[in-house]
């Protein structure tokens, strides 16, 4: 029993270093890096680093020198078998006419239990829109709750029998 008990305290030691001193900062910057080869631009005012989490406040998004949205702040929580990226208060450059203006809140989960899965949930102005992101098949299904504000959209998306969705890969 107490070889149990000191593998646990060691498993739980090394779970707890790992998540603790994880450089969110330089991952964070890493992705900078990687968008800006395709050519899109992260400038941000505070980027916060705490012990589980990353907070990213007031940043715009620029793809090809083009300011097309505003995010007031992104949270990434993590616990290695757990994670959950919230994004608030998006605002797109009113060029993207057939987008959503304003994003309210979209939160992003993954979870050890399902890891090539991504649960996708946004709260725009246009609709409420739930969506899977599978990382091993590549492709993305967003169901879109039916509302009168998605006619603008509505050439991008199929209908089944749940209703409206978009689908793609990449």
């Amino acid at each position: 029993m107490q070889m149990v008990k000191n593998i646990v305290i060691i498993i739980v030691v090394v779970w707890f270093g790992l998540v603790a001193f994880m450089p969110k900062k330089a991952l964070y910057y890493r992705l900078e890096e990687e968008l800006a080869k395709q050519d899109i631009k992260l400038n941000e005012k505070l980027i916060d680093e705490s012990l589980f989490s990353l907070r990213i406040e007031d940043v715009n998004v620029y793809v090809k020198g083009i300011n097309i949205a505003s995010i007031r702040e992104i949270n990434l929580f993590t616990l290695l078998f757990y994670s959950h990226l919230s994004i608030d208060e998006v605002n797109l450059d009113s060029s993207l006419g057939m987008l959503a203006k304003d994003i309210g809140r979209s939160d992003i989960f993954h979870s050890i239990s399902s890891p090539t899965n991504l649960v996708v949930d946004v709260n725009s102005s246009i609709a409420k829109v739930d969506g899977l992101v599978d990382l091993a098949q590549r492709k993305v299904r967003l169901d879109i709750e039916n509302s009168p504000n998605i006619k603008m959209i509505r050439p991008m998306l199929k209908k089944d029998e749940k209703g409206w969705y978009y689908e793609t890969n990449f």
